[in-house]
């Protein structure tokens, strides 16, 4: 009797532990694979609530505010001034205004992000960055970091172009960058290829070769 009550217990600890190993396994699979699909469309995860208003506006569940402001000052390695800057300048404006004025299939409602520009460090949420090369993708023409707490709550970003590209595109094609990276952060996918040609969607794959 002694004996079978030790091998139960063996028998069910086995058990226990290749549950463990098991969940273990499959969390880090998960994990991995939204890090390799897409840094950051949404898995489970909390849409960002929001930052900051104007005159500091509070955000509500259908009007989050998005503040995007680039990497300047003489600290940062991702920083960037003069040309590079107002060129970025414009871009975020225009990648700003293009996904406020969007609407969705129904013709009437928008989407509840409103996105603006600031140089507020206090307020920002999206971080632009510069970069030789970005990571895990070097002729990628930009990438976002998503952050995320440890309850599952989007909580900001940063978002790095590539050098290169920054500095033989106007100022209208980085928007387009900046716009495709800021619908990661609204949870988007990519889709589409880079062969498609298409571009039917801001989230269809650029052509990395130009980055356009």
């Amino acid at each position: 009797m002694i004996q079978k009550e030790r091998f139960m217990r063996f028998a069910l600890c086995l058990l226990l532990g290749l549950y463990s190993i098991g969940l273990v396994s499959y969390t880090l699979a998960t994990v991995l694979t939204a890090e390799a699909a897409c840094t950051h469309c949404f898995k489970g995860e909390h849409g960002f609530a929001g930052g900051k208003g104007p005159n500091g506006k509070a955000s509500t569940s259908t009007n989050r505010y998005v503040n995007v402001g680039y990497i300047g000052g003489t600290t940062s390695p991702n920083r960037f001034t003069g040309t590079d800057a107002t060129n970025v300048s414009a871009a975020i404006n225009t990648a700003a205004s293009a996904w406020n004025g969007q609407v969705a299939e129904d013709n009437t409602s928008h989407t509840n992000y409103s996105v603006r520009q600031t140089r507020s460090a206090n307020d920002v949420n999206v971080y632009v960055g510069m970069v030789d090369s970005v990571p895990g993708n070097k002729n990628a023409c930009g990438g976002i970091d998503v952050q995320v707490d440890q309850n599952g709550n989007v909580t900001g970003a940063i978002m790095l172009l590539k050098k290169d590209a920054v500095q033989h595109l106007t100022p209208d094609q980085i928007a387009k960058i900046i716009e495709h990276e800021l619908g990661h952060f609204f949870g988007l996918a990519d889709i589409g290829n880079n062969s498609t040609g298409q571009c039917e969607s801001i989230m269809d794959k650029a052509n990395d070769a130009s980055c356009t």
